[in-house]
């Protein structure tokens, strides 16, 4: 059964859903393309950057990966993004930054873990 939160943020009602698996692949598609987008827009040395690239887009994630990726803040925003799109399909990952005024960013953790937390048998 599917689980839903309704949170307002900034005079706006935000839904949130029960998180929809997302392949490995959906995961490091996502990941590849926000390090390639910083190694761009950070590394000013032209030929390094294309060597960064080139590594980044010819590395292989590991499951141990992704579960490190999915604890960083970048993680728990994606994470957080992800329990938005079905009901705000339009919302893109880099609108998440509305969420960094809000003082108690907790109250947004707790949505996702009561979202993702396991049923106790």
């Amino acid at each position: 059964m599917e689980k839903k939160i309704t949170v307002k943020i900034k005079d706006k009602n935000y839904t949130f859903s029960s998180m929809v698996v997302w392949s490995i692949i959906e995961l490091e598609n996502f990941i590849r393309s926000r390090k390639i987008k910083f190694i761009q827009e950070n590394i000013k040395d032209s030929e390094l950057s294309e060597k960064l690239v080139r590594e980044e887009i010819q590395k292989k994630y590991t499951k141990e990966d992704i579960v490190e990726w999915e604890k960083t803040l970048e993680g728990q925003f994606y994470t957080l993004w992800a329990s938005l799109l079905k009901n705000h399909p339009d919302l893109k990952f880099e609108d998440l930054e509305m969420f960094l005024d809000i003082p108690d960013f907790n109250k947004f953790v707790n949505v996702i873990n009561s979202l993702t937390e396991k049923k106790k048998e």
